[in-house]
């Protein structure tokens, strides 16, 4: 903010205060590692970044999907992407998943909120967030995985349509938490508006 005086990286506190949901200050102070504080560093301003693509995935006690949902997108050929996970108060072992996530990909970020607020508030944050971030954003569902090609689909999209807000494509659902089934959600008139087609039948 404007009136706070700038100061080189190596002045900075080695300590700081964490936000939970409420915007409160927690007791206890967190310390940077020397690892985090140089990932810190490196990301810089990564909204100056042409064609960075921020992946979301809010989650709440999915930490048995978590590592199917984040190895699909360490698994992208398009590999100029952060991706944030936005915890909503989970009470399984969330946490513990995301470390050794975060630890395997410096492009894995992960955000703990201690009180649960609800999906339509973690899609919100997200949103906000990725707006900063980078050129292009996408949102992934915590129990969902991408195909190796979806970022790479994606930007080819926007970069053929430089004017379009938004690009979309099909799904599939997955029986018994592994066969897919037929693909879903394709406009019936590609040609016509497909904001309501999309919103009663879902997208990717």
């Amino acid at each position: 903010e404007s009136g706070i005086p700038k100061c080189a990286w190596d002045e900075l506190p080695r300590t700081t205060f964490a936000l939970n949901g409420t915007g409160k200050l927690l007791k206890e102070a967190m310390v940077f590692t020397n690892q985090e504080r140089m990932l810190i560093e490196q990301m810089g301003d990564l909204k100056a970044k042409e064609g960075l693509c921020t992946v979301i995935v809010p989650t709440f006690n999915r930490a048995k999907h978590l590592p199917r949902t984040i190895a699909s997108v360490i698994a992208q050929d398009y590999e100029n992407w952060v991706c944030v996970v936005l915890d909503d108060g989970s009470t399984d072992n969330t946490p513990e998943v995301m470390r050794g996530l975060c630890d395997s990909d410096p492009r894995i970020f992960y955000c703990r909120y201690e009180e649960n607020r609800g999906g339509v508030a973690m899609n919100e944050i997200g949103c906000a967030l990725a707006c900063e971030f980078g050129e292009f954003w996408t949102r992934l569902g915590s129990d969902d995985y991408f195909k190796p090609h979806k970022l790479t689909l994606d930007v080819a999209a926007f970069r053929a349509a430089p004017s379009a807000g938004a690009c979309w494509g099909p799904y599939r659902d997955l029986h018994n938490d592994k066969d897919e089934r037929d693909l879903r959600g394709i406009p019936q008139n590609i040609n016509a508006d497909a904001r309501g087609s999309l919103l009663s039948h879902g997208f990717a």
